[in-house]
Formats: C-alpha cells, structure tokens, sequence
C-alpha cells in the first residue's frame, strides 16, 4: 500500500467538504479532498440531461447565509441570482400571487378570507378572525413557544382550527422547510426554527447550476491541495484516540494510506463513524446519533418543455406551492430566472414530492405513480409541449438521502466526534435556524475554527 502525507483530508465533496476544505486551505493547511462520485457537489450539485442542467438535490443559495460568507472568506467568486419577486400558492386550482414580502402564514390567512373556500364552524366569521389572531401571536412569540410547546405542529394548529386548507399549508411549510410533516414535526422544532431563521429565507440560484461553485471553491482548494475524484474513503485509522490517517481507493484503481493531522467528514455522522470501526465512539454517542439521524424519504423531478407551462405570461415567480395534492409540495420555475439551465428558448421546472411520512421507507412505485397524477392535475399541457427529464425517489436508506435529518437542532448531533481531530460536516450536524447549503457551510466553518485552535500546521 502506498503512502502519503497532508495536513488534513476532508471526505466528501458536498458543500460542507468544499468549504471545509476551502478555509482550511485559506489557513494554510495543505488539504486533500476525495470523493466516491465522479463529480463535486453530492446532491447539491448539477447533471446534465438532454441539454438541461438539473439539480442532484438543492438548489437554492441563501443570501444572508453561511455560504455566501464562506465565500468571501477564501475570496472565491459566486454568482448567485434572485428567483423573481413574487410567490404563488395553488388553492382548489386557483394560483394566488403574493410578493416576497408578503408571504407566509399572514398571506395564507388573507387568502381563506377572501376565498372562504373550505368555511368550518371554526374558522367562519369572527371565530375565524380571531383563530387569525391567535394563530398569527404565536409566531411572534415563536422563541417562547419553542421551549415549552409540546406536541406536533397539527396538534397545535387543531387548538385554532380545523380548516383543512390551513392544515395542508402548515404541512406544506413544515415539509418543505423543516422535511417533516406536520402531523410529525414536534411544534417546539418548528418555533425554535422559526425564531432563529433570521434573514436566510431568501434564496437565490447559480446560473449555470451548483457545479458552478465547486469549480470556484476547487480552485482555492487546489492552491494547497488536490482533489481526487473517482476515489472513496475506505477507512478511518484511529490510534490511541486520534485520527491518524485515512485509506483511499484512489480513482479506483490501488489503496493508498494518506497520514494526515485532521479529518473532516462530510458523509453524515453514521458514515463517519463506520468507517473509523466505531473506535472510541461511546454507547451514548451512538445511541443519541441513531435516535437523531433521520434521513428523509423524498422524490426529486423535473420537467423540460418547448411551452412555457408556468407561471403565465406577465408573471414573475419562481415558486409554486400547490396546497392539498397528493405528493408534490414545491414546483420551482427554475428558466424564469435561470435561462442558461435549458436548451434556447425551451422551459425548465423542478419540483418536490415528499410521501405521507418522512419516518418509514417509502414505496417509489406509488410515489411515482402519484406524481403523475399530480402533475396532470398541475400541467394539463406537459405532456403534450414536453416531458419528464427526471422522477428520482430517494429513499431513507439513499447513499444521498435529501437530509439527513429533521431540520431542527434537536434532531442533530454534534459536529466533534469522540475520535479527538475528526469531525463531522453537512445537513447531519447543522445548527438552530440554519438549513440546507447554509447549516452544511456553517458547520464547516465551525469545524475549522476549532482545527484552528487545537491543530498546528
């Protein structure tokens, strides 16, 4: 076996990796990053499919988050664009257009009053006024609720109303934002996230797809170091407590031992502990780890067409989110503000379909099947002016599942592991009020400010 020597390798190329990765290098640690896939980004990433560019996962940026500041830390360029100014829910085949601004549960409060659609002995007349009220208080007294709510967030919402359009946009908001439903997600995750979202709930998009910024961060990284692709981590040598050194299948050809001083994993916390044999890892450890991670059973798709499906002419928005279907919970207009992602003067949309739980294993036949059913119901044309580029069910045993786990900090381990200079990164370790790419780059920064401390270059 042969051997080599860097001051840390990072496994994984996903986001946490990259910017990992990237700052340890800005600090002057000689780095290796090594990925199984063939290509950066995990499932935030970009793939090519008859000339449109889909994602591999998310594909939003938050502007106020963590990766922007990653960014200009180690003085990489990103390009990240607005998803139009306005915001469209779906109800009973009616589109309500509502700005940025104004969006949310006030937005959806608004719309039952002036539709009156669904009208329960709860929520009509003033009863219904003042569940509005009640419902609208506890949001601003999120950061209270978040410590003494029990229950799940339908049980909480039951307390106001039963008005089942009320109750598919809760769950519509829980699934999309926290990837739980709402007769799942614990009320006091939702608060806490609620209370600590802070200015990240506008996102953006790349351009040319995410690929675009692995490029820019591969090219700090490789200021001090390499990236090997092609090339998974086989295991993680522990000796006398420390992480010593990793053994890589590189590019897929011999095994070769990389000694090293850190190690940063951004392959979920289960995967990390695996591959070091479970050394010095304690029973509470994985215990608490195995009761945290739950990974996520969703379907990624996307529609190419030569039409413009949606939004109609003389609309802006980028989002879709349908109310009361039976799997598709987000539908984003991706050309509207992101042209170059299809083929001249053709149309691209992505959307998400999450099951009836995100606890159990789902069924993708069935997923599939009411996808479909969703999709006529939403694009009546698609058929007849495109097609379905892509029908992707990732289920809760995926080697890139969606998530990790819930997101809420409560549902989330730690990013220091019980191996002293091995930690974890990604959507298994974020923080309170971040998600997605933003809660993935600040756990990274985090695990380099402490490698900062406690390891010499």
């Amino acid at each position: 076996m042969q051997s080599d020597r860097y001051d840390a390798v990072v496994i994984g190329a996903g986001i946490g990796g990259m910017c990992a990765a990237a700052l340890l290098v800005k600090e002057g640690y000689k780095t290796l990053v090594v990925e199984m896939l063939d290509h950066m980004g995990g499932r935030f990433s970009t793939e090519e499919v008859d000339g449109y560019r889909l994602r591999t996962g998310g594909c939003g940026i938050h502007f106020e988050g963590m990766v922007p500041k990653v960014f200009k830390e180690v003085g990489a360029k990103l390009d990240i664009r607005p998803n139009k100014s306005e915001l469209c829910y779906r109800l009973h085949g009616v589109d309500h257009w509502v700005s940025l601004e104004n969006r949310g549960v006030k937005a959806m409060l608004d719309i039952l009053g002036k539709t009156d659609v669904n009208r329960t002995s709860i929520m009509g007349g003033l009863a219904k006024e003042i569940a509005g009220e009640k419902i609208l208080g506890a949001f601003q007294r999120s950061h209270d609720l978040s410590k003494k709510e029990k229950g799940t967030v339908r049980e909480w919402l039951m307390r106001y109303t039963d008005n089942k359009d009320l109750h598919d946009f809760f769950d519509m908001t829980t699934t999309n934002m926290g990837m739980g439903r709402a007769y799942e997600f614990p009320a006091a995750a939702f608060f806490y996230f609620m209370a600590n979202v802070g200015g990240m709930a506008d996102t953006g998009v790349v351009p040319m797809g995410t690929i675009q910024i692995y490029d820019e961060l591969s090219k700090v990284i490789k200021s001090n170091g390499d990236i090997w692709l092609g090339s998974p981590a086989k295991k993680i040598m522990v000796r006398k407590g420390t992480a010593a050194s990793v053994v890589i299948e590189k590019e897929g050809n011999e095994e070769i031992e990389v000694e090293c001083k850190t190690i940063v994993s951004d392959v979920g916390p289960e995967m990390t502990s695996r591959l070091a044999e479970y050394k010095d890892y304690d029973d509470n450890f994985l215990s608490d780890m195995r009761v945290k991670m739950r990974p996520v059973p969703i379907t990624l798709g996307a529609i190419g067409s030569e039409k413009r499906l949606w939004p109609p002419e003389g609309k802006t928005s980028g989002h879709l989110t349908p109310l009361g279907l039976r799997r598709i919970t987000a539908v984003m207009a991706i050309t509207e503000s992101c042209p170059e992602m299809a083929p001249s003067g053709h149309h691209l949309l992505y959307f998400v379909a999450t099951p009836p739980s995100t606890l159990c294993p789902m069924n993708p036949d069935v997923e599939v099947s009411e996808i479909k059913m969703d999709l006529e119901e939403l694009f009546p044309d698609y058929e007849r002016y495109g097609k379905i580029l892509k029908i992707e069910p990732r289920n809760i045993d995926h080697f890139l599942p969606e998530g990790r786990s819930w997101q809420s900090p409560s549902f989330c381990t730690s990013f220091k592991t019980p191996v002293k200079n091995l930690y974890d990164v990604g959507d298994g370790v974020i923080a309170g009020g971040a998600i997605g790419s933003s809660g993935s780059a600040e756990s990274a920064k985090k695990a380099v400010d402490l490698i900062k401390k406690t390891v010499k270059r």
